[in-house]
C-alpha cells in the first residue's frame, strides 16, 4: 500500500476506507517490509493477529519459497502415481530449460 494515502488522527497513522456506512478510518501502524525494507501501512488488526510482516502477498511469496518454506521436505516428495519427485534448484546444468 502507498504512504501517500496514510493520514494522522492523534498522531496515529490511518487511511480512509469504504465501510458499510460509508468512508470509515482504519488505525493502524507503518511497518517495514522483511522481505524488501519498503515502508508500508499495515492496518492495526493485521498487527494484532501477527500477519504484517510484509508489504505485499508477493513479497511473501518470495521470503518463503524453497527452502526457506516453513513446511520443506529437503526436495523430495512421493507424486500421487507413486513416482518419487526431486526438486532440481534453477541454476543447476542438467535442470531443462522451460
Amino acid at each position: 500500500m502507498k504512504l501517500d494515502r496514510v493520514k494522522l488522527f492523534n498522531n496515529k497513522p490511518y487511511i480512509i476506507i469504504n465501510g458499510k456506512y460509508g468512508q470509515e478510518r482504519q488505525f493502524g501502524k507503518i511497518i517495514i517490509c522483511k522481505f524488501c525494507g519498503q515502508k508500508t501501512f499495515a492496518p492495526s488488526f493485521r498487527i494484532k493477529n501477527g500477519s504484517a510482516k510484509f508489504c505485499s502477498p508477493q513479497c511473501s511469496g518470495k521470503a518463503f519459497a524453497g527452502d526457506k518454506s516453513p513446511i520443506w521436505k529437503g526436495g523430495k516428495g512421493i507424486r500421487s502415481n507413486g513416482y518419487i519427485e526431486i526438486t532440481i534448484p534453477k541454476n543447476h546444468p542438467l535442470r531443462l530449460k522451460g
